[in-house]
C-alpha cells in the first residue's frame, strides 16, 4: 500500500479492513516527515505492528503509485502478492476469496476486482464512449469473470513469481497502465473477478489519481493511446492456453470463468441477430442482460446486429443510445424496416447482411422483446469450442426462443421458405422444409427426429409446437 498526507483520513478504515488477512504489508509513506508516526495517529493499529513495514518516500524517491512494487522481488514461490489502496474498505472474505480464485486458474494469470478493457482508436480512456461496456468498476456487480487489459492497481492479486520487475523507473502515476503492459508483453491473463454489487466500497476523497488523469494534459493518456496501439491485433493464444481449464461442455455452460476463444476459431464470424417491432420500453433491460451474458467471453469476431422492423414508437432511437452504451466491446451494426416485414423476414434480412461477408458464421437469433440470461454467452463458447458445425440449437427453457447454429452450405434455414411453407401448408414446401431442418442435425439425431414429427398432428402449426418441444431436448443429446 502507498499512501499521502492528503489521504491521512481514510488510511485507518482501509487498513482496518485488510490487516487482519495479510502475513506482512508494506506500507510506503510519500511526502511524509520522517517524524510522522501512524501508531500515535491510531493507537489501535498497534496490534499489526509485527507485520507492518514502513518506508518513506524520503528514502526512495518519490514513487507514487508504484512504491508498492518497491519490495516486490523480495517474493516468490509460494507467496502471493496483494496491491491495496488506502481509500477501500475491503470484505472480510477478500483475500479467502481471490486466494480460491487464483487456484482455479492454477495460480497463472493475475487478478482484480477494479478492471477494464482497451480499444481500439483510443483518444481518451477516461470518457470515450467506447469505454462503458469495457470497464469494471470494483463496487458494481460483475456476472462472470472477465478478461481484461488493465487491472485496477488498488484490487490487484497475483502469484509473487509472475512479477519480475519493481517498477522503480518513470513514468510515475500511472501505475496500472505500466503493469498492463508488463502482463501483456508476457502473455500473462488479467481477469476481473465475479462479485456482487459493493462487495468493496469506496471511501470518498478529493486526490485520487484517477481525477488527474481526466485533466486534459497528462501522460497517463499518452501511454494509454500507445498502449491500446501495441495491443491492436495482437495474438491472445497463450492466454487462450491458461485459460482453458480442460472443462467439458458441460461445465463450460454452467462455469462463471473468464473465457477467451483461439485464434483459428476465432477467425469465424459470431452474428447476435435481434429483430422485433415497438420494443423501446425493453431495449435498456435487453442490453444490460446481453452485455450480462456475453462478459466472460472474448472473441474479436462477436457482431451485434438490430433490426427495427417498422416501429412507431422510439425502439430506433433506443436501440442507438442503449447497443453503443452497453455493448460496445463488441461491432454493432443497425437496421430498420420502413414497414413491418414480420420475424422471418427480419431475420432474414439479418441473415443476409451477415452473408455478404465472407466466411463461416455462427448465427444466434433472438427476439427484441426477450431478455437472455448468463447462460448465452457460455452456451456460444461450448457450442464454438466443440465445434458443432452441423448442429441447430434451441436453448432450454430458460430461452427457449433462442436459435443457433452454424452456416454450412446446404445447412443453413431459409426463413422466407419457412414463411411460405407456414402460410400456404403446401406439403411440398413443408416436407422440402422438414428436410432442410434435418439437414441441419448431427446424424444420430435426425431419425428419431423424423419420426417425432411425422407422427405429429398433421396440421403445421401443431407439427412446429411438437418441433419446438424436440428441439430443446436436442441441446443436451448434441453435448452428449
Amino acid at each position: 500500500m502507498a499512501t499521502m498526507p492528503e489521504r491521512l483520513h481514510c488510511l485507518y478504515k482501509a487498513l482496518g479492513s485488510i490487516l487482519p488477512q495479510l502475513d506482512h504489508l508494506n506500507l510506503y509513506l510519500n511526502n511524509f516527515p520522517r517524524t510522522f508516526n501512524l501508531y500515535e495517529h491510531y493507537p489501535e493499529l498497534e496490534a499489526y505492528s509485527h507485520i507492518i513495514q514502513f518506508t518513506s518516500s524520503r528514502d526512495i524517491g518519490d514513487r507514487r503509485d508504484h512504491a508498492r512494487f518497491t519490495d516486490a522481488l523480495k517474493y516468490g514461490q509460494g507467496h502471493y502478492y496483494v496491491c491495496v489502496d488506502d481509500d477501500i474498505v475491503y470484505p472480510a472474505d477478500y483475500i479467502e476469496r481471490l486466494a480460491g480464485r487464483s487456484e482455479t486458474y492454477h495460480d497463472k494469470v493475475a487478478l482484480c476486482v477494479h478492471g477494464y478493457g482497451l480499444w481500439e482508436n483510443l483518444q481518451d480512456f477516461t470518457s470515450d464512449r467506447a469505454r462503458e461496456s469495457r470497464y469494471f468498476h470494483f463496487e458494481h456487480e460483475l456476472a462472470s469473470d472477465a478478461l481484461v487489459d488493465v487491472a485496477g492497481i488498488g484490487t490487484l492479486f497475483c502469484p509473487a513469481e509472475l512479477i519480475e520487475e519493481d517498477f522503480s523507473s518513470p513514468p510515475y502515476g500511472f501505475s496500472d497502465l505500466v503493469l498492463a503492459k508488463y502482463f501483456f508483453t508476457r502473455s500473462i491473463p488479467v481477469v476481473a473477478i465475479r462479485r456482487q454489487k459493493s462487495w468493496l466500497k469506496g471511501i470518498p476523497n478529493k486526490s485520487t489519481l484517477y481525477k488527474e488523469a481526466r485533466s486534459e494534459n497528462n501522460d497517463a493518456k499518452t501511454y494509454a493511446r500507445e498502449l491500446a496501439g501495441i495491443m491492436k491485433n495482437i495474438s491472445r493464444k497463450n492466454c487462450t492456453t491458461l485459460l482453458d481449464l480442460n472443462q467439458t461442455p458441460e461445465e463450460i455452460v454452467c462455469s462463471d470463468t473468464a473465457l477467451c476463444l483461439p485464434d483459428d476459431i476465432d477467425r469465424h464470424e459470431i452474428y447476435i441477430c435481434l429483430s422485433g417491432v415497438n420494443c423501446g420500453t425493453k431495449i435498456k433491460a435487453i442490453c444490460i442482460a446481453l452485455q450480462k451474458a456475453l462478459v466472460n467471453i472474448l472473441s474479436r469476431r462477436m457482431n451485434i446486429c438490430f433490426l427495427d422492423d417498422g416501429s412507431d414508437d422510439d425502439t430506433r432511437r433506443q436501440i442507438a443510445t442503449h447497443a453503443f452504451t452497453h455493448l460496445s466491446r463488441y461491432r454493432i451494426s443497425t437496421f430498420r424496416n420502413d414497414v413491418s416485414q414480420g420475424p422471418s423476414c427480419s431475420k432474414a434480412m439479418l441473415v443476409n447482411e451477415a452473408r455478404k461477408k465472407t466466411g463461416r458464421k455462427l448465427f444466434c437469433m433472438l427476439d427484441l422483446d426477450r431478455t437472455v440470461t448468463p447462460v448465452l454467452g457460455r452456451l456460444l463458447h461450448a457450442i464454438i469450442m466443440q465445434g458443432y458445425h452441423q448442429a441447430l440449437y434451441s436453448t432450454t427453457g430458460r430461452a427457449p426462443d433462442t436459435i443457433i447454429w452454424w452456416e454450412e452450405s446446404g445447412t443453413l434455414m431459409d426463413f422466407k421458405a419457412l414463411r411460405n411453407a407456414r402460410n400456404k401448408r403446401d406439403s411440398r414446401q413443408h416436407k422440402a422444409f422438414l428436410d432442410a431442418l434435418l439437414d441441419t442435425l448431427p446424424q444420430y439425431c435426425r431419425k428419431k427426429l423424423r419420426y417425432k414429427l411425422t407422427t405429429a398432428p398433421p396440421p403445421f402449426h401443431r407439427q412446429q409446437r411438437k418441433l419446438h418441444q424436440v428441439l430443446r431436448s436436442l441441446l443436451v443429446k448434441s453435448r452428449k
